[in-house]
Formats: C-alpha cells, structure tokens, sequence
C-alpha cells in the first residue's frame, strides 16, 4: 500500500504483463537464492521474470521471456496499467489483524487513525509515530467486520520496515495491557494489488457481487477460488484498483485468474 514499495506485475485484461522497481531497497542485481519468496514466486519465474532483491524479497523487475504474451518494456507496462488494468503482487509487504475488545484504542494509540471514527470496512492512510512525534512509518488502517472475528482492525505495512514497526508494536502492547492481540500475516498469504481504469470491471468477471458502488477506502468480502478474501478500494498508481488480500491456499489460484 505504501508509495515507495516495488510493485511486481502481472497484467490483466489482456494476455500481456509487467512489472516496475522503485525505491532504494531495490538491488537489479543482487543475488536471490537466499531471499523470501512470495507464494506466486514459481509464477514469476515461469513468465521469465528478472528476479532481484526487494526489502530481502525475491521480487521481479521485469518479465524478459523471449516471446512470452507478458514480455513488456517499462514504458509499455506504465501505459498498460494506465489504460486498462495490471496484477501487482505486493505479498512482501506485512498484514496485521488486530482483535480483542480493546483493539480499536491500541491501534489510535500506534496510529494518528481515528479508528473508531470510520465506518465498518472504511480504511484510511495514516502513519506510526513514535514517542517524539516522529514517524516510524506510513501505513493503511481498515475497519473490518467479519463472521469469525467480529469487529476488528486490518493493518498494511511496508516491507523494509516491518520488522521495526512489529518490534515497536510488541514494545507498545506490552505497556498497553489491554485486550488486544496482534495477528501477522505475512508469508502465508497473498497480497495483490490490481491498478488500472479497467480493474474494478476485471474483479466483477470472478463475482457475482455488484462492485460498481465500492467508493474509494472501502472493503468487502469475496469469494474468490473458493476462498473468502478481503477487496479493498484503493492503490497508489495514480490509477483507480483494488487490493486483494487472499488465504494461503487460494493465492496461486487467485494470482493466475
């Protein structure tokens, strides 16, 4: 979700896909066998993604398969997600469930959102701060509401920094002592991000679920492979998109519809 991350893509509405490093953690050419691997990693490889180190993720730069339908320059890609829609696989950044009667106060207590302002499945930009009133880190806060769960806030953090913010999230509960429990999500996920004018028609293809007044910051839940998976109207292309939060054991599928 953040503005800095690399987006690794994969293009939809077409037979076509790309994808785009920016930021200082992005090394072209640094080694990857001994980074993580996103549960889509074998997808990039298999359409000849340029793999490189992303905040210690095996991420592609670009996809270089000679002849492959999703061979695209950089240029080409950028116009692509501006004039339809495209795939971003953002499983390296961090996912939080906060839970627990307490959980909306520790969140404003970690955050500037105003958790309790925000209508059930609204989300808001917002930033950690620490005790100086500096920022840790930026980051999206949601208002979710779910049979197993109940009310309870879903969080998205940057990549190259998630293990300072867990660490200082860890620190906080621990003065905090309230009922609140931190759930990470992270590697046993996806995270996709679909950008592009045409990407909200692209999600109505997989459901029958009318998506057409889902406003800007706005979740739901959908069923997708089989699976219930969290859509949230938002992205940082500049573009209109979604971004879909998938269980385990949907990902791939998900990832190659």
């Amino acid at each position: 979700t953040m503005a800095a991350c690399m987006r690794a893509a994969r293009t939809l509405c077409s037979s076509a896909k790309a994808s785009a490093a920016t930021g200082a953690h992005a090394r072209p050419f640094a080694s990857t066998a001994s980074l993580k691997k996103t549960l889509v990693h074998a997808e990039h490889v298999e359409d000849g993604g340029k793999m490189v180190d992303f905040a210690g993720y095996s991420m592609p730069v670009q996809y270089t398969k000679t002849g492959g339908h999703h061979t695209l320059s950089i240029i080409e890609s950028t116009k692509w997600t501006r004039e339809s829609a495209s795939l971003f696989d953002v499983s390296h950044m961090c996912s939080i469930r906060w839970t627990g009667k307490d959980a909306f106060d520790f969140v404003e207590r970690v955050t500037t959102a105003d958790v309790k302002g925000l209508g059930v499945m609204k989300g808001t930009l917002s930033v950690i701060p620490n005790e100086r009133g500096g920022i840790i880190d930026d980051t999206m806060v949601t208002k979710c509401h779910s049979k197993e769960h109940g009310e309870h806030v879903y969080q998205v953090v940057n990549a190259g920094c998630a293990p300072k913010d867990l660490k200082h999230f860890d620190e906080e509960l621990g003065r905090f002592g309230g009922d609140v429990k931190m759930e990470v999500m992270w590697d046993n996920r996806g995270l996709y991000a679909l950008q592009g004018p045409k990407a909200v028609e692209v999600v109505q293809r997989l459901s029958s679920t009318d998506l057409s007044k889902l406003s800007f910051g706005e979740s739901l839940w959908l069923t997708l492979e089989g699976a219930e998976c969290l859509v949230s109207r938002c992205g940082y292309t500049g573009e209109d998109g979604v971004e879909i939060f998938v269980p385990g054991e949907a990902a791939v599928k998900v990832w190659q519809r």
